[in-house]
């Protein structure tokens, strides 16, 4: 294994390759690998991550703590069913049973210069741009954090749970916002109306978030770098303008 820090190619890996000259990060391994596309829909990149993980467990290095990359969406009960959400599930339980020093990282919506057209600040922006329809859920909320934020967050929290040693630990900006709020901000900037369709998630129930907000050990700390003002517009015009 060439990267003794992190597992991975893409945008989150690169940015926790950031991390690793810290030294407060000596004891941590971050496995930032696997779908990145929420709206999975065949089993066979569901099987491919499983085999690939079985497969980077014998060569990880065993005496630094394991930090697997989930979703806060595995709280969500109109996200429980799909694909996406089952396979996190299963590799975290998976893990669990495979690996002493694990942490579980569980993440929301990351803002960054991505490539990933399946984050929803990607999607809407391209959508808009190039003029196609939005499907916009129109009672969901979603979680969204600068990528340098999260950086900023891991500095604090991560050295902290060296002592706590919590096996999991969940991310959230309490800063929830509409995909509407989004669509608002792009229209001003790319000077380009959105065109849009409407659907009610009638499963969707905005009280997971404040579940794991109000439990969160952590929330201070991450709420002390996510509670600015204009959070989302100031996030988007960083890395869309």
């Amino acid at each position: 294994m060439k990267n003794n820090f992190v597992y991975g190619k893409g945008f989150l890996a690169k940015s926790f390759n950031k991390l690793k000259n810290e030294k407060k990060f000596g004891n941590y391994f971050f496995y930032a690998s696997g779908i990145s596309n929420s709206k999975i829909r065949f089993n066979i990149e569901a099987i491919k991550e499983k085999k690939k993980i079985k497969s980077f467990l014998k060569f990880y290095p065993p005496n630094k703590i394991l930090v697997y990359i989930s979703t806060i969406s595995v709280f969500d009960a109109s996200m429980k069913n799909t694909k996406y959400v089952k396979n996190k599930i299963f590799i975290e339980n998976f893990l669990k049973s495979k690996v002493k020093k694990l942490l579980i990282l569980r993440l929301p919506q990351i803002a960054g210069r991505s490539n990933n057209n399946n984050t929803i600040l990607n999607y809407v922006y391209k959508k808009i741009k190039e003029r196609e329809t939005l499907v916009i859920w129109q009672n969901v909320e979603r979680s969204i954090i600068d990528v340098d934020d999260l950086l900023n967050i891991l500095r604090k929290v991560l050295k902290k749970n060296l002592k706590k040693n919590l096996p999991e630990i969940n991310i959230i900006n309490p800063n929830l916002v509409k995909v509407m709020d989004i669509v608002k901000i792009f229209e001003k900037l790319i000077k380009i109306k959105a065109i849009y369709k409407l659907i009610k998630l009638n499963n969707y129930k905005r009280s997971f978030y404040n579940s794991i907000i109000k439990k969160n050990i952590y929330q201070k700390e991450i709420n002390n770098i996510c509670k600015k003002k204009n959070y989302l517009k100031k996030t988007i015009l960083k890395y869309y303008r």
